[in-house]
This record gives C-alpha cells, sequence and structure tokens, in this order.
C-alpha cells in the first residue's frame, strides 16, 4: 500500500488485492493509479507485518489505524528521527512477542 501523508492528512493508495506471481484464477491488470504530488509530501510505502504484528498489553495485532496515526505523527520528522520512532514504536508494541512476519516501511520525501 502506498499513502501519502500531507499537512491536511493522509491519502491512501490501496493496493490490489493479488498476487504478483503466477495464479491460476482470472489473470486481470493491475490497477494504475495516479495522484499529483505536493512540495513536503511523505511517501510511506509499507508491507503488512508492522500492522498484523501481535503485542501489547492484550496481544492484538497493532491494526493499520495505529499505522496510519503513527504516520501522521511522524511525517514531518526529519527521516531519521522518523525512523527511530518507527523502530522504537514497533520495539515497545512487540514487547518479547515472536515476530510473525517480514516489516517494510519506507519512507519518500517529495520533492526529492
Amino acid at each position: 500500500c502506498l499513502v501519502i501523508c500531507r499537512d491536511d492528512g493522509l491519502l491512501l493508495l490501496k493496493a490490489d488485492r493479488m498476487p504478483v506471481g503466477k495464479h491460476f484464477r482470472e489473470e486481470k491488470p493491475f490497477t494504475c493509479r495516479s495522484e499529483k504530488l505536493k512540495k513536503g509530501d511523505r511517501l510511506f510505502l509499507y508491507s503488512d507485518g508492522y500492522q498484523d504484528q501481535f503485542g501489547g498489553n492484550d496481544q492484538k495485532k497493532f491494526s493499520s489505524r495505529a499505522l496510519f496515526s503513527l504516520m501522521e505523527k511522524v511525517h514531518h520528522l526529519p527521516m531519521n528521527s522518523a525512523y527511530k520512532k518507527f523502530e522504537a514504536t514497533f520495539d515497545a508494541w512487540k514487547q518479547n512477542t515472536e515476530q510473525i512476519d517480514d516489516v517494510t516501511v519506507m519512507c519518500i520525501a517529495w520533492p526529492v
């Protein structure tokens, strides 16, 4: 998925729910999406590993809502500070729980 963070909120561009590799169902083309970027935008690309991680006091998933909230909180920070906040938040959530999936969060500052 792709999230564009702006000072006036988040814009979510959802991914198609189909595998990238070969599958045996009807072949459908991927959806092409576009959005005009503005100066100061931050683009977040991520896998589902962060939001699906179990943790917290009740051993629940982190959730996409919590991930979007974190993106809103850090999008204005310098990249290194934002990275540290993502890492610290994930580690605090996960605690001693085993990591269940790969975790990828990539941020691009616009303009590059």
